[in-house]
């Protein structure tokens, strides 16, 4: 019975991320890592006491500052004004795939022009 209340467990985390994430998708920010239910396993550090959502606030903050620095740092088209979050982490994945698709073709290149240089070489 053992695995069942554990594959049950799972779940419970599953629809509760599920629903945090729905949340700050209202808000137009994504979450940067799933949120950890306290739990006999989990014990947190006491910490001084904070207004309530202080911590979210900065977190929040530097979520935005981090997307604004990729949309300067990434070529963007001019078909929409507003990219979301995702489609803006959608665009920088292909943009990545695209430059290391670049450099591996300039790596192959340049060792084709070394062995044909060495090759030319050895016919002097």
């Amino acid at each position: 019975m053992e695995p069942v209340a554990s594959n049950i467990q799972v779940l419970l985390q599953a629809a509760e991320f599920l629903e945090r994430r729905e949340r700050e998708a209202e808000h137009g920010y994504a979450s940067l890592c799933p949120h950890r239910s306290p739990g006999p396993t989990h014990r947190r550090k006491k910490r001084p006491p904070q207004a309530p959502g202080a911590q979210d606030s900065g977190r929040r903050a530097q979520l935005k500052r981090c997307l604004e620095r990729l949309k300067q740092q990434m070529p963007l088209g001019a078909d929409c004004a507003r990219y979301t979050t995702l489609s803006l982490l959608r665009r920088a994945r292909m943009h990545i795939q695209k430059l290391e698709d670049q450099e591996q073709r300039a790596r192959q290149l340049k060792e084709r022009l070394r062995s044909k240089q060495q090759s030319l070489q050895r016919q002097l």
